[in-house]
């Protein structure tokens, strides 16, 4: 069986190489969903294995892609992922299409047994293939977004939570947002920038290394500007996240259409010191090589 398998993480694509191979399955290894996707379009493949937290195009949306596509979507498709691990996440991915949801690590007979089982039930199954549960391009980025920002939250929280490894869980919540397609920043109540992913920076033009202030409002386009504000302002009296729709415009590029979450996360004494913000530019995503 011929077997592409998607994950960042040089390690896990190797484990998972030795592990398929001592089942005679031939193992086409990538390293983000974007190389996944060119492959498919030109070999042939029995079973597609993903990771979800990706660079470039993520397992939620390579999912979403493959089951989509008339081409692909007849492939078993796997996501195998150690943080996203909720019931919401699995929810979501089954809506994706996906044939099945792992959660690492599992023993390799485990692991094994259940990708066995995955190909056999498709290849006994007498029902359609797995297709994405049909929706609104929009709906899907609402519902990616709230995956995303629900790890953040999670990282932040740790944060928090644990003083005394403060300087590790921002290495980790930085490597997990550097990671992503997102933008992802995180700033104070009143706006002051101190973390920005690089596509958050290069979304709203703040240079590599600055820190502190930065009125990325500025590069919204007047017509949205004023309800940006407004929502701002709810979310930090009211203490619940917002989303919003809006179109940033910057000098010499075309104007990007961006879908915002923002996040308030209080502090011990309840007050509001803290904003994580994922954004999502929607401007048209390369489309696959035709096979």
């Amino acid at each position: 069986m011929n077997v592409l398998v998607a994950d960042d993480n040089p390690q896990n694509l190797y484990l998972m190489q030795v592990m398929l191979a001592g089942r005679d399955h031939v193992v086409t290894p990538v390293s983000n969903g974007a190389e996944a996707l060119d492959l498919l379009a030109a070999a042939k493949f029995d079973l597609v294995i993903s990771d979800i937290l990706m660079p470039k195009i993520d397992g939620f949306e390579l999912c979403r892609l493959v089951k989509s596509d008339p081409r692909f979507r007849e492939v078993p498709f796997v996501l195998y992922s150690a943080t996203y691990v909720d019931r919401e996440d699995e929810a979501f991915a089954r809506k994706l299409g996906a044939d099945a949801f792992l959660l690492k690590p599992m023993e390799p007979d485990d692991f094994l047994e259940a990708i066995d089982r995955i190909v056999r039930d498709r290849e006994t199954s007498t029902a359609s293939p797995s297709a994405p549960h049909p929706e609104p391009e929009v709906e899907f980025l609402r519902e990616h977004a709230d995956r995303l920002s629900s790890k953040l939250e999670d990282k932040q929280a740790d944060l928090d939570r644990a003083d005394d490894e403060v300087g590790a869980r921002e290495i980790q919540f930085q490597t997990l947002a550097q990671l992503v397609t997102e933008g992802v920043f995180r700033c104070d109540a009143a706006g002051s920038v101190d973390y920005a992913n690089d596509r958050w920076r290069d979304m709203v033009g703040m240079p590599a290394g600055h820190v502190g202030a930065w009125d990325w409002i500025a590069g919204v386009e007047a017509a949205d500007r004023e309800q940006i504000g407004a929502l701002w302002h709810d979310s930090l009296r009211r203490g619940q996240p917002f989303r919003a729709e809006f179109t940033l415009v910057r000098p010499g590029r075309a104007p990007a259409p961006i879908l915002g979450r923002i996040e308030p996360l209080a502090d011990q004494g309840g007050a509001i010191s803290v904003f994580v913000g994922v954004f999502i530019d929607r401007s048209p995503p390369r489309a696959p090589e035709p096979g």
